[in-house]
């Protein structure tokens, strides 16, 4: 599972931080750190991989397919919303 953006930033601060702390530190001992805060395994291996090999710690931005919604529907749903749903139509 990937980590939402909010927790990969700051996994990604508090590996640098950690890296800078600790330079010396085995590899085994930073993922056993940071298992036991919670992160996964392979998520840290990864991370470390990417940061030996020079890459981003967290993936660059993909464009993805764009969104069909226009700002005029997101007004309105944020309209209708803001009622109550009175005039939302169950189906």
């Amino acid at each position: 599972m990937r980590l939402k953006k909010t927790e990969g930033e700051f996994f990604r601060i508090h590996l640098e931080n950690f890296l800078v702390k600790n330079p010396q530190i085995k590899q085994s001992e930073m993922v056993d750190h940071f298992v036991q805060e919670g992160i996964a395994h392979n998520t840290v291996f990864n991370a470390l991989n990417r940061r030996k090999n020079g890459q981003p710690i967290l993936g660059e931005k993909r464009s993805g397919r764009p969104s069909s919604w226009t700002s005029s529907m997101k007004a309105k749903l944020k309209r209708l919303v803001n009622q109550g749903g009175d005039n939302l139509i169950m189906a």
